[in-house]
Protein backbone atom coordinates (compact mmCIF):
# COMPACT_ATOMS: atom_id res chain seq x y z
CA UNK A 1 0.00 0.00 0.00
CA UNK A 2 1.45 3.41 -0.98
CA UNK A 3 2.15 5.57 2.55
CA UNK A 4 -0.20 8.50 2.84
CA UNK A 5 1.38 11.92 1.87
CA UNK A 6 -0.19 14.88 3.56
CA UNK A 7 0.77 17.60 1.38
CA UNK A 8 2.24 17.27 -2.25
CA UNK A 9 4.31 19.95 -3.85
CA UNK A 10 5.34 19.02 -7.18
CA UNK A 11 8.39 21.06 -7.34
CA UNK A 12 9.97 18.78 -4.78
CA UNK A 13 10.02 16.01 -7.05
CA UNK A 14 12.87 15.36 -9.34
CA UNK A 15 12.12 15.11 -13.62
CA UNK A 16 13.65 11.87 -15.67
CA UNK A 17 12.59 10.14 -18.82
CA UNK A 18 9.43 8.99 -19.01
CA UNK A 19 8.25 5.01 -18.41
CA UNK A 20 5.67 4.81 -21.35
CA UNK A 21 6.84 1.61 -23.32
CA UNK A 22 6.92 0.85 -27.16
CA UNK A 23 6.65 5.01 -27.66
CA UNK A 24 8.30 7.35 -30.32
CA UNK A 25 8.73 10.57 -29.13
CA UNK A 26 10.17 12.33 -25.78
CA UNK A 27 8.36 12.60 -22.52
CA UNK A 28 9.43 13.43 -18.83
CA UNK A 29 7.78 12.37 -16.12
CA UNK A 30 7.85 13.02 -12.26
CA UNK A 31 6.39 10.57 -9.48
CA UNK A 32 4.24 12.28 -7.16
CA UNK A 33 3.83 8.77 -5.25
CA UNK A 34 4.49 5.33 -5.90
CA UNK A 35 3.56 1.83 -4.62
CA UNK A 36 6.94 -0.23 -4.86
CA UNK A 37 4.93 -3.75 -4.24
CA UNK A 38 2.68 -3.59 -6.66
CA UNK A 39 3.61 -0.97 -8.94
CA UNK A 40 0.93 1.75 -8.86
CA UNK A 41 2.06 5.31 -8.97
CA UNK A 42 0.87 8.45 -9.87
CA UNK A 43 2.31 11.05 -12.42
CA UNK A 44 3.11 14.08 -13.91
CA UNK A 45 3.98 13.26 -17.72
CA UNK A 46 5.26 16.02 -20.00
CA UNK A 47 6.00 15.84 -23.96
CA UNK A 48 8.70 17.83 -24.81
CA UNK A 49 7.97 16.51 -28.64
CA UNK A 50 4.85 14.65 -30.15
CA UNK A 51 4.72 11.44 -28.73
CA UNK A 52 2.77 8.02 -30.28
CA UNK A 53 2.13 4.22 -29.74
CA UNK A 54 0.31 1.78 -31.05
CA UNK A 55 -2.84 -0.09 -30.19
CA UNK A 56 -1.74 -2.68 -27.72
CA UNK A 57 -2.75 -4.15 -23.89
CA UNK A 58 -1.71 -2.07 -20.64
CA UNK A 59 -0.33 -4.45 -17.81
CA UNK A 60 -1.88 -1.90 -15.18
CA UNK A 61 -5.24 -0.29 -15.09
CA UNK A 62 -4.72 3.51 -16.89
CA UNK A 63 -6.04 6.53 -16.59
CA UNK A 64 -5.02 9.51 -18.25
CA UNK A 65 -5.99 13.04 -17.32
CA UNK A 66 -5.22 16.58 -19.74
CA UNK A 67 -3.88 19.34 -18.06
CA UNK A 68 -2.77 21.18 -20.72
CA UNK A 69 -2.74 20.05 -24.69
CA UNK A 70 -3.80 17.40 -26.84
CA UNK A 71 -4.13 13.51 -26.66
CA UNK A 72 -5.73 11.21 -29.03
CA UNK A 73 -6.81 7.67 -28.27
CA UNK A 74 -7.80 6.29 -31.75
CA UNK A 75 -10.34 8.47 -33.13
CA UNK A 76 -11.34 10.21 -30.00
CA UNK A 77 -9.62 13.66 -29.20
CA UNK A 78 -9.28 14.94 -25.84
CA UNK A 79 -7.79 18.72 -24.62
CA UNK A 80 -7.63 20.36 -21.43
CA UNK A 81 -9.87 18.86 -18.58
CA UNK A 82 -10.11 15.71 -20.66
CA UNK A 83 -9.98 12.17 -18.98
CA UNK A 84 -9.82 8.82 -20.56
CA UNK A 85 -9.67 5.21 -18.19
CA UNK A 86 -8.43 2.30 -19.29
CA UNK A 87 -8.70 -1.22 -17.71
CA UNK A 88 -5.91 -3.55 -17.31
CA UNK A 89 -6.05 -6.43 -20.03
CA UNK A 90 -8.43 -4.97 -22.36
CA UNK A 91 -7.07 -4.12 -25.83
CA UNK A 92 -6.80 0.08 -26.42
CA UNK A 93 -5.91 2.26 -29.68
CA UNK A 94 -3.23 3.73 -30.60
CA UNK A 95 -2.50 6.87 -28.33
CA UNK A 96 -0.59 10.25 -29.49
CA UNK A 97 -0.01 13.20 -27.48
CA UNK A 98 0.69 16.56 -28.89
CA UNK A 99 4.17 18.32 -28.62
CA UNK A 100 3.34 20.87 -24.84
CA UNK A 101 0.61 18.62 -23.64
CA UNK A 102 0.81 17.82 -20.03
CA UNK A 103 -0.72 15.32 -18.38
CA UNK A 104 -1.70 13.40 -14.92
CA UNK A 105 -0.99 9.61 -15.28
CA UNK A 106 -2.15 6.67 -12.81
CA UNK A 107 -1.49 3.57 -12.71
CA UNK A 108 -2.85 0.56 -10.38
CA UNK A 109 -2.10 -3.15 -10.12
CA UNK A 110 0.85 -3.25 -12.58
CA UNK A 111 3.82 -1.93 -14.16
CA UNK A 112 4.28 0.31 -16.97
CA UNK A 113 3.99 -2.96 -19.84
CA UNK A 114 2.28 -2.90 -23.29
CA UNK A 115 1.91 -5.50 -24.79
CA UNK A 116 1.78 -4.48 -28.53
CA UNK A 117 -1.26 -5.60 -30.71
CA UNK A 118 0.72 -7.24 -33.52
CA UNK A 119 2.48 -9.53 -30.55
CA UNK A 120 -1.00 -10.47 -29.35
CA UNK A 121 -2.13 -11.17 -33.31
CA UNK A 122 0.96 -13.02 -33.97
CA UNK A 123 -0.11 -14.94 -30.31
CA UNK A 124 -3.59 -15.80 -32.28
CA UNK A 125 -2.65 -17.17 -34.61
CA UNK A 126 0.01 -19.37 -33.07
CA UNK A 127 -3.10 -20.76 -31.05
CA UNK A 128 -5.35 -21.22 -34.16
CA UNK A 129 -2.91 -23.12 -35.96
CA UNK A 130 -3.95 -26.75 -36.99
CA UNK A 131 -2.38 -29.59 -36.24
Amino acid sequence: MRPHVEVINEIDYVWHGAELVGGNGRASERRLSVDEEDGSCSLRVDFHTDWNRGAGIHHANSEYYVIDGEMRIGNQTLGKGGYIQMPKGVPMDSIFFKEGTKILHYREYGDAGLTPSIVLRLLDGLTRVET
